[in-house]
């Protein structure tokens, strides 16, 4: 069995992300992990972002559950059951070897809907993961 992750941030999963991953679950009968890496280290790793969406590191980490219960709810709309997990540290770090340790056969990130602001903090991660990554990463824009 194949097994897709999709990591998920603060942006909504757009619908053309949503659609490609439903086909190719369903098409390669593969199981799908949803992930969201909320970004902390000792000190939280990107304060900027925090202080634009006025979060603190508790709610933060709230929020980020609710996203990815949320998108799991809309694939098993689907009949797509997909495991939802949470980690914490640098984004790109932790997507890169989460899916190399739980051997993932494709990661699919999601780059729609983002404002210039934002573009900074996702693009770098799209970037570092694509650049990085040992596993191959679709990215749907």
């Amino acid at each position: 069995m194949q097994k897709i992750l999709l990591p998920v941030d603060i942006e909504k999963l757009s619908d053309k992300t949503f659609k490609i991953t439903c086909d190719l679950v369903q098409k390669l009968d593969a199981s799908l992990v949803i992930l969201s890496v909320v970004p902390f280290s000792d000190k939280h790793s990107h304060p900027q972002l925090s202080n634009l969406l006025d979060m603190k590191d508790e709610h933060f980490v709230e929020y980020s559950e609710k996203i990815v219960k949320d998108i799991a709810e809309r694939f098993k709309l689907k009949d797509i059951e997909a495991q939802t997990v949470l980690l914490k540290g640098n984004p790109a770090d932790e997507i890169i070897r989460y899916s190399e340790e739980e051997q993932f056969d494709l990661v699919i990130m999601n780059t729609q809907n983002i404002n210039s602001t934002k573009r900074f903090f996702v693009g770098s991660v799209t970037n570092k993961v694509v650049h990085n990554s040992n596993v191959p990463v679709l990215i749907i824009s």
